[in-house]
């Protein structure tokens, strides 16, 4: 067997390394986005989860009282209740999974609650969301003063 011309190799090893580029490709494990699909995501959030210095995780000072449907939103609502001795401003993240996926992430501001007082918060997320979940991160922070 002779060995071939310079430009033959060239363009064989051209043609195997786009086919083995286009396997890679095509084998990524990425999903192809579902045309047909009415979901939406939504992230309302204004400030990065964690972002106060010297903030206490306080999902414990947070009561959901409601996580429905209503009409074309999903209404979360409940009560803060501040157990510290101190005025505490609260940063609240709602999120609504969805078979374990997160359609939406909202954040509410909850600010002055008193030493001991309780507060009500409610949100309503615009999401087509059927079958959900409402999770929360709760933050708290001595307000200023």
């Amino acid at each position: 067997m002779t060995n071939p011309h310079p430009l033959v190799r060239l363009f064989v090893g051209a043609t195997v390394a786009t086919v083995v580029g286009l396997g890679v490709v095509g084998c990524s494990g990425e999903a192809e986005p579902d045309p047909t699909s009415t979901r939406t995501d939504l992230i309302a959030i204004d400030d990065q989860p964690g972002s106060v210095d010297g903030y206490t995780g306080a999902r414990e000072d947070v009561e959901v009282e409601r996580c429905e449907r209503s009409g074309d939103a999903v209404d979360v609502a409940g009560v803060i209740s501040n157990p510290t001795d101190v005025t505490q401003n609260y940063r609240i993240y709602v999120s609504l999974l969805e078979d374990d996926d997160t359609t939406a992430l909202v954040q509410k501001d909850v600010t002055e609650v008193a030493a001991g007082a309780t507060s009500d918060w409610e949100v309503a997320i615009d999401v087509p969301a059927e079958d959900f979940e409402c999770v929360l991160r709760v933050e708290r922070f001595a307000a200023e003063g």
